[in-house]
């Protein structure tokens, strides 16, 4: 089910450190850039310069991988992928973004979690899941495609 999202949203951080580097997503004429040396920058080895794009375009929010080094990751409509290089993708409301790997094997080891360098995102406009609803809706839909 694909929740529509206003043209104000957040991207939440999971983790131990969620109160870092919470995103403000805002209709910007242009989108907004996040990477290591971007307009948002995210301190980390797997982040690349420029990772990805993100803006609003008639009604809905876009993201596209940059050619990013260790690719970008999106959990949503109880699917996850790998996005194609320069491939653009609608996102929904509760979406969830890795940069550089994906959510749920970040899910799956508290060292991951804990680790300052990797950041793991979700996109809304409404409530986030607390990070151990996101990683028991990933068990769960482990043990369902098992």
């Amino acid at each position: 089910m694909n929740q529509q999202i206003s043209s104000s949203a957040y991207l939440f951080r999971y983790g131990p450190f969620m109160n870092q580097k919470n995103i403000l997503l805002n209709h910007e004429e242009g989108g907004l850039l996040i990477g290591r040396c971007s307009s948002v920058s995210l301190p980390s080895q797997y982040v690349s310069r420029n990772h990805i794009k993100i803006w609003w375009s008639e009604g809905k929010w876009f993201i596209t991988d940059l050619n990013s080094f260790n690719g970008t990751f999106i959990y949503q409509n109880e699917s996850e992928v790998r996005l194609n290089p320069n491939e653009i993708v609608e996102i929904f409301d509760g979406a969830i973004i890795g940069f550089g790997f994906y959510p749920s094997v970040w899910c799956k080891h508290e060292n991951n979690i804990n680790n300052p360098e990797y950041f793991v995102y979700q996109l809304q406009n409404s409530r986030s899941l607390e990070i151990n609803e996101l990683c028991d809706a990933f068990a769960m839909q482990v043990r369902l495609e098992s």
